[in-house]
């Protein structure tokens, strides 16, 4: 049986509740649409309202899901952009203060914010 709190796993059931969120929500607009303009639900019309409907939905879906990932994106490296600022004026404060074990550790702390600000794991 698989691990329900594996990271896979999780993603799989989002996507899944996802889906069936989306589907409910497009069933739901197609039938309220139906019942406020009843010519939508004749039959050839119905059918091209569907498609229309669903397909519009899917564009709609698909960017959501884009804008969502780019934003979750930028505030990621929104926040390693600002440790790397601040580890560059520790350095420099350090720099100027000349203290050697400050100065070590302030290197240090820019050597791993620059590195994971460009993800590069230094090998």
């Amino acid at each position: 049986m698989p691990d329900p709190t594996s990271t896979n796993n999780a993603i799989s059931i989002a996507d899944e509740v996802e889906n069936v969120i989306f589907e409910a929500t497009v069933t739901a607009v197609e039938k309220y649409s139906e019942a406020q303009l009843p010519f939508l639900a004749l039959p050839i019309v119905k059918q091209i309202f569907e498609f229309i409907v669903e397909k519009l939905s899917g564009l709609l879906k698909e960017q959501l899901e884009n804008f969502v990932a780019f934003t979750i994106i930028d505030m990621q490296e929104a926040s390693k952009n600002a440790a790397y600022k601040q580890s560059i004026m520790s350095l420099q404060i350090a720099l100027h203060g000349g203290d050697a074990d400050a100065i070590a550790k302030a290197k240090s702390d820019f050597k791993s914010t620059l590195a994971d600000l460009v993800h590069w794991s230094g090998s």
